[in-house]
């Protein structure tokens, strides 16, 4: 409606088997030249408060939390620090989640630095749960990202790192 030759079939071709995210709205933008690059893709377009972002709907934590348990899962709540919520209001959803059974907290993720990944693993032992850890890869939707080494920035899982898989 807005004068951007996107189809669905564009996106498909990109989505694998995997879910169509804002990545893939962002690489057919790049790719028919309505954005020159990626961060652009998501500066004008589809990032958070941009024309074309569409608000997520969330479920209730503790229903997610028991529908994960009820189907025999781990409850990780993924990438903490990407929420960009002070220190205290970070420790209050932990405990929060963790009055509904959070098992694990992703500690290790390609994007955080050593003093982040030390913080998180110090919150995770603080309230008992098991650490994890991840690249983000999400098909070869985001450029340069590689399932299990992120982005190659000498980025690695060690064993010590996770507690649970």
């Amino acid at each position: 409606k807005k004068g951007y030759d996107i189809s669905y079939e564009d996106l498909l071709s990109l989505s694998s088997d995997t879910e169509i995210t804002r990545a893939h709205f962002a690489r057919v933008l790049v790719e028919k030249h309505y954005a020159k690059d990626f961060p652009d893709a998501f500066a004008r377009f589809v990032g958070d408060n941009c024309p074309f972002y569409v608000n997520r709907t969330y479920s209730e934590p503790e229903t997610v939390l028991e529908t994960i348990h009820n189907a025999g899962g781990i409850a990780v709540l993924a990438h903490p620090l990407q929420y960009r919520y002070s220190p205290e209001k970070l420790r209050n959803m932990i405990e929060f989640f963790c009055s509904y059974g959070l098992d694990a907290m992703e500690t290790k993720y390609s994007a955080y630095g050593n003093e982040e990944e030390m913080y998180l693993r110090s919150l995770a032992l603080r309230y008992s749960l098991k650490r994890s850890g991840g690249s983000d890869y999400h098909g070869t939707v985001k450029p340069g990202l590689s399932l299990g080494t992120g982005y190659g920035n000498d980025w690695k899982i060690q064993p010590e790192d996770v507690t649970v898989l």
